[in-house]
């Protein structure tokens, strides 16, 4: 696979090797200013270059280490986050004291870096993760964001492994009626569904029904903020898959929101 460079600027590569930072790393660097405050996790940054997940993991704790990224957790999960270009220039600025051309040069560059900092350029994020444990760690996504009140979902549990189905029913559901976070979900109207409905008020949600086998869906779909989380339950594709982008969230939700208009409950 070849690679594609993110920026070429030999003053800025001289830079970031003072502080034993090679080439792909540089770019991994650029890649994370420009997923902005959201920063990045390792596997999204490794199905974007891609490199192995360990690979990847390698290089990012080292630019952790060398102060040129932060890595944050939330749940258990790691966020990379670039250290804005002002903030690094004043790190680097001491190294560049004995070559007074150089510490031109670089201060020169530097608009050019902080382009990819630009609250205007977004990179959508992806992640994906394998297995029961995987679709898990997808619902909690959904449910970790505070500022989240409210899901909209497609869904088919007659496709889910009972392992799932019981760990969804005593165990996340509860979760997330007690955050008061609300769904509206869509699902095909048969007779599991319409027994589901019955619980709809306790656990805090509304569900519609499209008509079978119009509605064939074998697998979920949340809609919430910025994200589109994706599971696939059955027992020979158990996966989970999360895509970041405020622009095709808005446009799934509002895809949802005029079939919601028009079904009956």
């Amino acid at each position: 696979m070849q690679r594609r460079k993110t920026f070429t600027s030999d003053v800025f590569q001289r830079a970031f090797k003072n502080f034993g930072i090679n080439e792909r790393q540089f770019e991994d660097y650029v890649t994370l200013l420009r997923c902005g405050e959201n920063g990045s996790t390792c596997s999204a940054m490794a199905a974007r270059s891609g490199n192995e997940r360990n690979a990847m993991r390698y290089r990012l704790n080292s630019l952790v280490n060398a102060k040129i990224v932060k890595k944050t957790s939330i749940n258990g999960t790691h966020f990379y986050h670039a250290v804005e270009p002002q903030e690094l220039l004043n790190t680097i600025d001491h190294q560049l004291e004995q070559n007074k051309e150089w510490k031109k040069s670089f201060h020169r560059e530097l608009p050019n870096l902080e382009k990819f900092a630009d609250p205007q350029l977004v990179i959508p994020g992806a992640e994906y993760f394998h297995g029961i444990e995987g679709v898990k760690r997808v619902y909690e996504d959904t449910i970790i964001n505070t500022q989240i009140d409210k899901i909209y979902a497609y869904e088919n549990i007659e496709y889910m492994t009972e392992e799932i189905k019981e760990w969804i029913l005593y165990d996340y559901i509860p979760r997330r009626a007690k955050k008061k976070i609300f769904i509206e979900v869509i699902s095909p109207d048969n007779r599991m569904h319409r027994k589901a409905k019955e619980d709809d008020e306790v656990f805090y949600r509304e569900t519609r029904f499209m008509k079978e086998p119009k509605f064939k869906i074998q697998c979920e779909m949340n809609i919430y903020g910025s994200r589109i989380a994706f599971f696939s339950y059955k027992e020979n594709e158990m996966f989970g898959a999360i895509l970041d982008s405020p622009a095709i969230s808005e446009t799934m939700k509002s895809t949802h929101q005029v079939l919601w208009n028009f079904l009956k409950t």
